[in-house]
């Protein structure tokens, strides 16, 4: 009896056995196959569902660009109505033809302009020369004719400028008088003084300077006819040490009214040299003494005392000479 017990137990165990996978029963397997499948399924439909969606979008897009479509066409037909309106008759449509030709015709004269350089500014800019040479009728003539009339009607107006009076640039005077103090018998220059010449005398000069196109600036100093007290000069060995800026020029002592008048022309233009705006033009220190007097006459000897509109400094501008300027270019 024992031994069937035991025997029965075993056969039950073994089936139990054959029931089982991964230690899991049959029905758990199937549930764990079931879930797989679901989440599987899960996946198909939500990358279905994105397809779709992309799908709907790129109608969506495509119907819009249809309707822009549609809506330029309707536009495009409501042009072509007016513009039928409008050219209803041959001079209508002539007239038409005629302004594309000149628009055509403008675009290349631009284009040829351009290429040589030029600008529409400035063709803008050279109307009053073409207006006259088309009133002297170079417009109708050779290339080779039109280039001797031009250099006939240059030698005419050269002509015509030699004969006319000079436009000489004008004289700026600074004299005690007008407000620029020196100290009796003294080079320096006040505070007030050098104000004046690098705020309203030097941007005066650079207008000057532009408008003659000159560049040289001859400073020039001028004093009345009181004679200096005997004291000795020194001009001649400490010149060149102001010049170069090695020294004030207070340290400069004048024995007489012509070494006075280049002190001052020295202290006034080396102000004047500090401005960038003179920078290009040649400045000359000048002594007239007490010799010439205001209206550039020559002193009789009457005025020998305290004359201040003969305290004064003279600022004359020019142009540098043909054979200096050639030199110092470096040519022959």
């Amino acid at each position: 009896m024992k031994s069937l017990t035991g025997t029965s137990i075993n056969s039950e165990r073994k089936g139990y056995g054959r029931g089982l996978i991964l230690g899991l029963t049959m029905a758990e397997t199937m549930l764990l196959l079931v879930f797989c499948l679901l989440l599987v399924a899960a996946a198909i439909i939500a990358d279905q569902r994105r397809k779709t969606e992309q799908a709907l979008d790129s109608l969506r897009a495509a119907n819009t660009e249809l309707a822009e479509q549609k809506r330029k066409a309707e536009e495009n037909r409501e042009l072509i109505a007016k513009l039928a309106s409008v050219f209803t008759s041959q001079a209508d449509r002539e007239q038409f033809e005629k302004e594309w030709r000149e628009l055509i015709l403008a675009k290349e004269f631009v284009e040829t302009v351009t290429s040589t350089g030029l600008s529409i500014k400035d063709i803008s800019r050279l109307m009053p020369a073409i207006e006259i040479l088309r009133d002297n009728g170079f417009t109708d003539v050779e290339d080779g004719e039109a280039a001797v009339r031009v250099a006939e009607l240059i030698r005419q107006a050269t002509k015509a400028e030699e004969t006319k009076p000079h436009d000489w640039p004008p004289i700026i005077n600074l004299s005690e008088a007008g407000g620029y103090f020196f100290e009796i018998g003294s080079a320096e220059l006040s505070k007030e003084f050098e104000t004046r010449l690098s705020v309203d005398t030097a941007g005066r000069i650079a207008r000057i300077l532009e408008q003659y196109e000159v560049d040289i600036i001859e400073v020039i100093g001028h004093t009345d006819e009181q004679p200096l007290s005997g004291q000795s000069s020194n001009i001649d060995g400490s010149l060149r040490a102001v010049l170069q800026g090695k020294a004030r020029i207070e340290t400069l002592r004048p024995a007489d009214n012509a070494g006075l008048g280049l002190a001052r022309a020295i202290a006034v233009a080396e102000i004047l040299g500090r401005d960038a705006r003179l920078k290009d033009a040649t400045i000359l220190p000048l002594s007239a003494a007490q010799l010439i007097m205001p209206g550039d006459r020559l002193t009789d000897g009457a005025q020998t005392g305290d004359v201040k509109e003969r305290r004064r400094i003279e600022i004359r501008v020019r142009r540098r000479t043909e054979e200096h300027s050639m030199r110092a270019a470096g040519q022959p």
